[in-house]
């Protein structure tokens, strides 16, 4: 007796998102087969995530693999690939790219990982750049998410070109989402600011763009280019202070340049999303009153109110902002941690609210410790 479609999905349905079970219900059944790859094959990433021979081995295994499988093209909906500079890599990728661009509606595409110097200033070879850019530009396309790390202008400079050529002018920005995140953690001597400003025919067309930033390889604010059709803007810092000769952590000055930068140069942005991670140990004691120190590094636009940031930002309709700090308590005799936390999240959220509360409907805060 068989089971009827509608059931065989539902019961795989159950199962999505854990494939050890997937495979394992695939091969109890052939009227399993179907819904299982499905879901198996919903969203496939090709990526390098270390160093080392193992994983370029198993990047070029999954390349080949979804190269020479074309049944599957009907599964996949989203993917996720990772440039290569390297020509073998590169036909691959092109191949998978050629197959998929029929079928998926969101196509992510990473910086190549590179281990070397030289590297850096290595482009991506012509059939790769040209399968990226038709896989764009196809009708179903939804959704574009570009993960870029900064200095690695180079390899991307493709997409940037074709956006100033009119080579994607069969794409309607107005219903395809464009977002872009930017690593600017790992760009250490590479990095220049105005290499941004090569990139900027991209940032004309992007409505989301996040940005992830460590002060503690990176000291500097970026200049971006103008971003006119951004709607959603996520800062990720971490560690935006720098140690005085004192020992006592002081705010970046390069990041209270930022806020207004990016008032400028969006203006139609209308969602900020800010989380804050503070590497350094937290020295506070409840009985001392209000923790200045912490208000001192953790101010994320220093003088500013709501009316001034209503101001910059007359079309943010809300704004979250949320915190991860490093804090084990007072180490009083009967100290209570949990009270103690509570009374800490309770003074950040309304501190944080009154410097940053733009609209009345903003949603402001959530407040993390590092080992919640």
């Amino acid at each position: 007796m068989s089971l009827p479609q509608e059931l065989l999905e539902t019961v795989v349905l159950y199962l999505a998102g854990d494939n050890k079970a997937l495979c394992a219900c695939l091969a109890s059944a052939r009227a399993f087969r179907l819904a299982c790859e499905a879901q198996l094959f919903h969203t496939v990433v090709l990526q390098k995530r270390t160093i080392g021979r193992e994983e370029a081995d198993s990047f070029i295994r999954g390349c080949v693999f979804f190269a020479s499988t074309p049944y599957l093209v009907r599964f996949v909906k989203e993917l996720h690939i990772q440039l290569s500079t390297e020509a073998s890599e590169a036909r691959l990728l092109e191949t998978v790219l050629q197959r998929f661009a029929t079928t998926v509606i969101r196509l992510a595409i990473l910086s190549p990982f590179l281990h070397s110097n030289s590297q850096y200033k290595m482009r991506v070879p012509d059939g790769l750049a040209a399968a990226v850019l038709h896989a764009i530009t196809r009708p179903q396309l939804q959704r574009i998410d570009i993960f870029h790390v900064a200095g690695l202008e180079t390899p991307m400079r493709f997409l940037p070109l074709a956006v100033d050529n009119n080579e994607l002018h069969l794409v309607d920005w107005n219903i395809v989402n464009m977002s872009l995140q930017v690593d600017i953690t790992a760009a250490g001597q590479y990095y220049a600011n105005d290499n941004f400003y090569r990139l900027a025919p991209l940032f004309s067309v992007v409505r989301q763009l996040w940005i992830s930033w460590s002060w503690i390889s990176v000291a500097y604010c970026p200049e971006l280019p103008p971003l006119p059709r951004l709607r959603t803007f996520h800062l990720h810092a971490e560690a935006p202070y720098y140690i005085t000769a004192t020992s006592a952590p002081q705010l970046d000055p390069a990041f209270a340049r930022f806020l207004p930068f990016i008032a400028a140069h969006a203006p139609l942005v209308s969602t900020l999303r800010f989380s804050f991670d503070w590497r350094f140990k937290l020295q506070w004691k409840p009985a001392d009153g209000l923790p200045r120190g912490l208000a001192e590094i953790t101010e994320p636009w220093p003088m500013l109110g709501a009316a001034v940031f209503g101001e910059a930002f007359p079309n943010v309709r809300r704004v979250e902002c949320s915190y991860s700090l490093s804090w084990d308590g007072s180490d009083e005799v009967g100290g209570n941690l949990v009270q103690e936390r509570g009374e800490l999240q309770a003074w950040l959220r309304g501190w944080t609210a009154e410097r940053m509360s733009g609209p009345e409907s903003a949603g402001i805060l959530a407040v993390t410790f590092d080992d919640d």
